[in-house]
């Protein structure tokens, strides 16, 4: 059951191993797709394994790991040759019952709450944080067969606690990613039409989160950012070219002059006219030739 679900905060652990093997096979099959409604993390400690999630596929490497909410299609596949270790654990959430109890991690632990609201139902991240050390002590301690119950708890907790961070700090660097990626093609676009949909879709993310990197990064929606860069591009025409204003509009993406008269003197507290003049008077004076 997903560990998103709100009701769903009392943890038993299925199953749990650290495999550390010899020489691989030259191949090895990738086992069926699958799914199930447990949680599952698999960290490579050394070596590769290629993994296959719903309709994607990655190569996990050294400290790199996955983690799979309930119900996710998957499966995996040693890649050839070399040793192979990996730590690997599979636990269920439920809302009632026996097991280990993290409301209090949800209540105290900021971090946490943050990775509970993404609701992601897989990623493949490096480990930025110390996630594979607090998934060893956890296997560890398991491994004894009469784990201390309070200890597992503990060890659990501060492995979610570890999760959480490196899902923050991957989405962090992943931010960065999807921001230049939509502002490249919004730069690339802008005589098209373009709204939030568009742009969400070329990145490949939900246009909410979009949304969100755009307030943190530019403390503007998607679309104020598009007509900003619609009109700073029609500010350089209109200063660097003959061009009239109207073709400089429908270039900067604006289907009527009075649309783009509006937008540009929003921008810029002028009309476009008046821009052009300005700028041609500022280059008399220091001697340039607007031509």
């Amino acid at each position: 059951m997903s560990i998103f679900c709100a009701q769903n905060r009392i943890a038993h652990i299925e199953e749990f191993s650290a495999k550390y093997q010899g020489e691989q096979p030259q191949y090895e099959h990738a086992a069926l797709l699958h799914r199930h409604e447990s949680c599952e993390i698999i960290y490579i400690v050394k070596s590769s394994r290629t993994v296959f999630i719903d309709d994607r596929n990655g190569l996990l490497r050294e400290n790199q790991f996955y983690f799979l909410d309930s119900n996710v299609e998957h499966s995996t596949e040693a890649y050839p040759g070399g040793s192979f270790c990996s730590l690997y654990l599979k636990f269920i959430c439920r809302p009632a019952g026996e097991g280990i109890d993290f409301r209090p991690l949800e209540r105290n632990c900021a971090e946490f709450r943050n990775f509970i609201k993404l609701g992601a139902k897989s990623f493949l991240l490096q480990d930025n944080a110390k996630l594979g050390f607090a998934l060893k002590d956890l296997i560890d301690e398991l491994a004894t067969g009469a784990g201390d119950s309070y200890i597992v708890s503990l060890l659990f907790q501060r492995m979610l606690i570890e999760l959480a961070r490196c899902c923050a700090k991957g989405n962090q660097s992943a931010g960065i990613v999807h921001l230049n990626k939509a502002v490249q093609f919004i730069d690339e676009n802008l005589c098209e039409p373009l709204d939030v949909s568009a742009v969400s879709a070329h990145v490949g993310i939900n246009h909410s989160y979009l949304q969100t990197l755009f307030a943190k990064e530019y403390g503007c929606g998607i679309l104020s950012f598009i007509n900003r860069r619609r009109m700073e591009k029609a500010a350089l025409l209109l200063a660097n070219t003959n061009d009239s204003v109207t073709d400089i509009a429908f270039s900067a993406g604006c289907n009527s002059r009075q649309h783009f008269n509006y937008l540009f003197r929003k921008q810029f507290n002028l009309t476009p006219t008046q821009f052009r003049r300005l700028k041609g008077h500022a280059d008399k004076i220091s001697g340039i030739d607007p031509a």
